[in-house]
């Protein structure tokens, strides 16, 4: 992995350490929690795929 590589995962981590906190905050709980389950199925389902 070269330094270029590193550099767009720096800037997401930058950018979602500022701008996660005050949205998490923003957002109901409800609608942040749904949000949260779907991606993590999303994460199972291409594994899956990618498994088999």
């Amino acid at each position: 992995m070269s330094w270029l590589d590193a550099l767009p995962l720096a800037l997401g981590l930058l950018l979602g350490s500022w701008l996660g906190p005050p949205l998490a905050r923003s957002l109901p709980t409800a609608l942040l929690r749904v949000g949260i389950a779907l991606a993590g199925l999303a994460l199972a389902v291409k594994l899956a795929v990618e498994a088999y």
